[in-house]
């Protein structure tokens, strides 16, 4: 599935070093995933979650 979503991103550059980095957190059910449960609900799948990331491009 393809959604817009605003990201705060820091950035930062050391010579030919270009590095962003990030988080945001999504909610499965907001793109019709299920979520899951086992053993009559004592484990269960949270909806949201958290995606961090880094990005690095080099000259």
């Amino acid at each position: 599935m393809t959604r817009p979503q605003t990201v705060a991103v820091r950035v930062s550059q050391m010579g030919g070093t270009l590095r962003g980095q990030g988080e945001t957190t999504v909610k499965q059910s907001d793109d019709g995933i299920r979520l899951v449960s086992v053993a009559g609900g004592m484990l269960k799948v949270k909806d949201e979650v958290k995606l961090t990331f880094e990005i690095v491009a080099r000259k």
